[in-house]
Order: C-alpha cells, then structure tokens, then sequence
C-alpha cells in the first residue's frame, strides 16, 4: 500500500509540474523538487531536450474515468513548449533545434 501512495504522489506531481509548465513556461517556481519523478525528469519536462509523451488509453467502458483522466493530462502536456538546444562540444554555443 506504500509504494501505491508513493506511485500515486508521484504521477500527482508530474501533473502539477506538467500544469505549471503549460501555464507559467519554464521561468516561474516549477514543483521539480516534490517528488523522486520529476528531480529526475527536470531536464526532460523543462530543460533543453526534444521529450515525447505517449499516452495510453483503455477501450473497456469501466475504464473511462481513467481514460478521461489520462486525456486532459495529455491534453495540459501537449500545451507545455520547449526549446531543444543542441550544444558544441566546448559548450560554448546553443543552436536551436
């Protein structure tokens, strides 16, 4: 039962960074820091890479709520823009990809 709370604080958290990051960019207070998922995603959600986010849903109608869910989080992640930087090997220069 601990680690489904830990599981379920996690990926409520990626909610509220993903949230964040779609309404204030990546120049406000982002939530990073609440959980072991997003310390570890930071670069990917907010950084200077290129990420894909597959979302993937049930057909059984038992589990629409689910879905529902699953395609509004999508829907706030899809909103989320950010520019891939691809550095020299000095790390001198950006180029925006």
């Amino acid at each position: 039962m601990e680690e489904h709370k830990s599981i379920n604080l996690s990926l409520s958290t990626l909610g509220k960074v993903i949230t964040a990051l779609a309404k204030n960019g990546i120049k406000l207070n982002i939530p990073y820091r609440e959980s072991k998922l997003t310390r570890i995603l930071k670069d990917s959600l907010g950084g200077k890479t290129k990420t894909i986010l597959i979302a993937t849903l049930s057909p059984l109608a038992m589990n629409i709520e689910e879905s529902i869910s699953t395609l509004k989080f999508a829907d706030n992640a899809k909103q989320v823009l950010v520019k891939a930087l691809l550095s020299d090997v000095n790390g001198k220069e950006d180029i925006v990809v």
